[in-house]
């Protein structure tokens, strides 16, 4: 039997896709029901690429576009067909801003009812499960008081949670992205202690200590033989751009089994634009910085300055390194200058389909609407390998499978 699912604050939905091909047996473990987000282009996006994305069991799949805040428990199962009791599990991952360390802040801030609301949606539908995901600020944010907060109400509400802040490189993705992850499973359910999966060996911190040059001890030297997935396993494959060009077509042949993964049987390649970078930055300014290098590593008279706030953070016109990981792929990806996006090898802010094959996205699934909207897109999204993992891990206790080892990278 499947765990009928309702998976809220969807985007272009990389939390349902990871659930729709988790499987147990060779079986699938997720029928997604529902999909909400008050984004129609998201939804848009989605619907644009349903037929590359798993159906779910049961035939019945619909994306509700509306406000979170103002729905009613009601109104979600109506949406979902469901009845009430029959929820197995509830997902998310609600607007970040109020603890992201980019952002303000503040338990007051407009957005952080949002995750409040997940849960208050939650209580009520008293589904098996809760999964929830963000940033790991959350989890210490004022001591942690909001952490404090949710445990009690999912406790008084009979549920049993376990918190975690886990790097998106434990599910095979080559990004070092961390979220926190909230699981609350119903105490009725007899799954008390339960713990969230496990790598075995190191675990990587440092985006640079997967670079050779850059192993100094014996801990990054087990990260190095551990074989993460590095940029170059990931987008190695993908044809040379320089700035303002754009490629439909493959010119090689891919070889990494990510890149095989991540292609399937796709013939043409969409999203490979590279953005146009004025040729004086192009010039004397990106050229200049090495792989894995970054602005600060230039000498003082050649790096970019703010007018009037000093030098950028370290990481502002990063570049890749061909055998690192990736920092967190961010909703600015196309500029140089909000992070460590510029191409290892070619002198150009990395594309949407680079970017979303970061975050693990198939070749198949196309991103619509302008750059900006395709950016926020990619950006806010779940990598699906990483929903696939948990959801693999979970459903299977759900299930009552104890052998749930963390599952491999696909």
């Amino acid at each position: 039997m499947t765990l009928k699912t309702i998976d809220l604050f969807a985007g272009v939905g990389g939390l349902t896709i990871g659930l729709l091909k988790a499987r147990a047996a060779g079986r699938p473990l997720y029928d997604v029901r529902l999909m909400v987000d008050n984004d129609p282009e998201a939804a848009h996006t989605f619907r644009m690429n349903e037929v590359n994305v798993p159906q779910s069991p049961s035939g019945f799949r619909r994306y509700f576009v509306a406000d979170i805040a103002q729905l009613t428990p009601r109104a979600v199962l109506e949406q979902a067909r469901l009845r009430k009791g029959e929820l197995d599990v509830l997902v998310g991952g609600p607007p970040c801003q109020g603890f992201s360390a980019a952002g303000k802040l503040a338990i007051d801030h407009s957005k952080n009812f949002l995750v409040k609301k997940l849960l208050e949606l939650a209580a009520q539908l008293k589904p098996k499960m809760i999964l929830m995901e963000n940033v790991p600020a959350l989890i210490k944010w004022n001591d942690g008081q909001f952490y404090n907060e949710v445990n009690r109400l999912l406790v008084d509400h009979g549920y049993e949670a376990r918190w975690d802040s886990l790097p998106a490189t434990d599910f095979g993705v080559p990004q070092l992205r961390r979220r926190a992850i909230l699981a609350a499973i119903r105490g009725d359910l007899g799954l008390g202690g339960f713990q969230f999966p496990e790598r075995e060996g190191p675990r990587l911190y440092v985006a640079r200590s997967t670079i050779p040059d850059d192993i100094e001890n014996q801990i990054d030297l087990a990260i190095a033989a551990s074989r993460y997935l590095t940029v170059e396993d990931a987008i190695g494959d993908l044809p040379a751009l320089s700035a303002g060009e754009t490629a439909k077509l493959y010119d090689k042949e891919p070889f990494t089994d990510y890149q095989k993964a991540r292609r399937g049987v796709s013939q043409f390649l969409f999203n490979h634009e590279a953005r146009g970078h004025a040729k004086d930055l192009l010039d004397q300014k990106l050229r200049r910085i090495e792989p894995g290098g970054s602005n600060k590593d230039l000498p003082r008279s050649q790096r970019f300055e703010h007018d009037d706030k000093g030098e950028y953070y370290s990481q502002a016109y990063g570049r890749l390194h061909p055998k690192m990981i990736a920092q967190t792929i961010t909703t600015a990806f196309m500029n140089p200058g909000s992070g460590r996006f510029t191409h290892y090898r070619d002198v150009r802010s990395i594309t949407v389909r680079e970017a979303a094959r970061i975050q693990s996205f198939d070749d198949s699934f196309i991103f619509h609407g302008d750059l900006a909207r395709q950016q926020r897109h990619v950006g806010n999204a779940v990598p699906p390998l990483m929903a696939r993992g948990l959801g693999e891990y979970f459903g299977r206790l759900l299930a009552g499978d104890e052998r749930v080892p963390l599952p491999a990278a696909r």
